[in-house]
């Protein structure tokens, strides 16, 4: 599908209503074996019918849009377990089971996320080593279909500016969700707030902004109020169901969050690291069919003054 063909239908999916992101893949896999402390993404060559139950449940559940078991398939994070030689054949094998799945019941979308094992890893590599990192990954993604890419989880503006250089570079048809992660002080790793984050990201030229995982439902609200004030762009959340030792929210908890995220301007509902099918479809059923909340244009001189 053409980056122009998904943004079309990306457009007039959410001019009716929100929509729908699937859960966390993590924990849904350790729920049906994946070992603590083993990666994910070699799931998708060592156990793929695994990772294909993981995306047929989160469709049931209600995802309109589930994310490739890629989140850490770049040659660096893949390198720690031997595995840096295989980023094309885990990428293309992971995007091949979430479309065996999605068969026009589901956007897919390619997911990709930090550079390296910790956050500080970027600032330890060179513009072009982080580039070919990130270029190497989004060109398979690319080339085995992927309907989007989403660059998730991401802690530093600078980071994310040379991963969308890199998406644009290998794969400039595919629309973008650019997803940034929040500290518990509600800014990123690099010192901005929500609000000059979000206009940074418009600035980039993404098409979808967002924030993911963080500190949980109750941390993310508010910055997800705050970049809605600050950007035009369609807005996708997708909190962590949070943090131990504080307990993770029951359905029912995470499903009223749902709906106070999309009456804040979310365009686009999930959850990520904690939230399993389960919770997952509580949440689609109190938000599905949920109106975008329009937003009124931002006026960039008042804008600047929020950080």
């Amino acid at each position: 599908m053409s980056r122009r063909r998904v943004r079309a239908t990306l457009v007039d999916r959410l001019s009716g209503r929100v929509l729908i992101l699937d859960g966390g893949m993590g924990i849904s896999l350790q729920a049906r074996g994946l070992p603590r402390g083993h990666p994910p993404d070699l799931w998708s060559v060592e156990q793929p019918e695994e990772v294909r139950l993981v995306h047929e449940a989160f469709v049931e559940a209600g995802a309109d849009i589930i994310f490739t078991n890629t989140f850490g398939a770049s040659r660096l994070r893949l390198d720690r377990y031997g595995w840096g030689d295989r980023v094309i054949d885990l990428n293309r094998a992971a995007v091949g089971l979430a479309r065996a799945v999605a068969k026009g019941k589901a956007i897919v979308a390619g997911d990709i996320g930090p550079c390296g094992p910790v956050g500080a890893t970027f600032r330890q590599l060179s513009r072009p080593e982080v580039i070919s990192l990130y270029a190497e990954q989004i060109q398979a993604l690319a080339s085995a279909g992927v309907d989007l890419l989403v660059i998730e989880t991401i802690s530093d503006l600078e980071e994310m500016k040379v991963t969308v250089t890199a998406a644009r570079s290998v794969a400039p048809d595919l629309p973008v969700l650019a997803s940034l992660t929040f500290t518990r002080d509600g800014v990123l790793r690099s010192g901005e707030g929500p609000a000059a984050a979000a206009r940074a990201l418009e600035a980039m030229g993404v098409d979808i902004v967002g924030a993911n995982c963080s500190f949980g439902f109750a941390s993310l609200l508010p910055i997800c109020e705050e970049m809605a004030k600050a950007t035009t762009l369609p807005l996708a959340m997708k909190p962590s169901a949070g943090v131990p030792p504080a307990p993770p929210p029951s359905a029912d908890e995470a499903a009223e969050y749902a709906r106070r995220f999309v009456e804040a301007g979310a365009a686009l509902m999930g959850g990520c690291c904690g939230v399993d099918p389960a919770m997952l479809r509580a949440i689609a059923l109190a938000i599905k069919g949920m109106p975008v909340v329009r937003r009124p244009a931002v006026v960039p001189s008042l804008t600047k003054a929020q950080g």
